[in-house]
């Protein structure tokens, strides 16, 4: 887990880069007409997403001395979620906190993040390799879908997935068999094999399900279900450590010509921290939906042990096999990069 220490760092590194450029930069530059660049949000103003971004937004102003201002645009008003990544490359927003999976059917790569390949259950694992590859091949992915703008800058966000279910705890795979569970993606295939039934709906269309009874439990991760008040209808949580809920910063890399190469440096070093910012301040809230939730909804959050675990890790394998099957390049190569940092 990253710490303040190493964000603290990072600033430091950002700051004096940005000393460096604003140093070599003309005079009449600081009298140069600010350039409004254009964020895409799909979090509420006040959602720690957003704060984030906002964090990050203001010293890149204050760095490039004003001439650069990125505006958020919240609650998906300026692009629906699904169509962020097409809006971003074709410039109707700069830049965007985007959940991948979206485009998983027509980017096989993008299953990668609900195929239960991280099965180390250590997120340092899951964070090298994006860093070390995963990253990048998410952009060629991008480009080779004729999304030729657009670049990501890193994983914005990356918790566990974890399960929770009505009146039946659940430890194993066995004592899922039968329940009606809401999962996305390649991990729907998982409850399907392990003899669950899957059910597919949006994330807020959840709370209604679950009080209906439409469904039995369901998937994300920790603070999200307390955020939309999912564990009032459940009892239990299951932290099966299979599968990270993972968001990415995406921007069009082309709409930076508009700037000084100075100014090009700062924003793109800030699209990294950004992501690195924003994964910090998700995380300190995951830990303290960890640390409240028991009381506060008297749910029993539950971690299965190294046997327990290695049953979920089996019941996976169909699903993984099946993925690995794919004769797409760039998936194979993804699977090389898990397995090199996740064995």
């Amino acid at each position: 887990m990253e710490k303040t220490g190493k964000k603290q760092l990072d600033w430091v590194l950002v700051l004096l880069l940005a000393g460096f450029f604003i140093c070599l930069a003309p005079v009449s530059a600081s009298l140069a007409q600010q350039i409004e660049l254009r964020a895409a949000y799909y979090s509420p103003d006040n959602h720690p997403l957003t704060l984030a971004a906002k964090e990050v937004f203001a010293d890149i102003e204050k760095m490039t001395q004003g001439r650069v201002k990125i505006k958020i645009f919240a609650s998906s008003s300026l692009l629906p979620t699904e169509e962020m990544a097409a809006g971003v490359n074709e410039g109707t927003a700069f830049c965007a906190n985007w959940y991948m999976p979206y485009m998983a059917k027509t980017i096989p790569l993008f299953n990668l993040e609900t195929i239960p390949v991280w099965t180390s259950g250590h997120y340092k694992a899951v964070i090298e390799a994006y860093e070390n590859g995963l990253n990048d091949l998410y952009t060629k992915a991008l480009d080779r879908q004729g999304l030729k703008n657009t670049k990501i800058a890193g994983v914005s966000m990356c918790l566990w997935r974890v399960l929770t279910t009505k009146k039946k705890q659940v430890k194993v795979p066995s004592e899922a068999k039968g329940m009606k569970i809401r999962s996305v993606g390649a991990e729907a295939d998982m409850w399907r094999a392990i003899g669950a039934s899957p059910v597919n709906i949006t994330t807020p269309q959840t709370y209604e399900a679950l009080a209906r009874g439409v469904a039995e439990g369901a998937t994300n991760y920790l603070e999200t279900m307390m955020d939309r008040k999912w564990l009032e209808h459940t009892d239990y949580v299951t932290c099966i450590n299979l599968s990270p809920v993972l968001m990415h910063i995406i921007y069009n890399y082309k709409m930076l010509e508009k700037l000084s190469p100075q100014d090009q440096a700062i924003v793109e070093t800030g699209m990294k921290l950004l992501a690195q910012v924003t994964r910090l301040r998700i995380m300190e809230g995951e830990g303290y939906a960890f640390a409240t939730i028991p009381e506060k909804f008297k749910t029993v959050i539950y971690t299965p042990d190294a046997k327990e675990h290695a049953e979920w890790v089996k019941a996976s394998e169909p699903v993984v096999a099946n993925f690995a099957k794919s004769d797409d390049a760039l998936v194979q190569e993804a699977l090389k990069i898990v397995r090199k940092y996740n064995p």
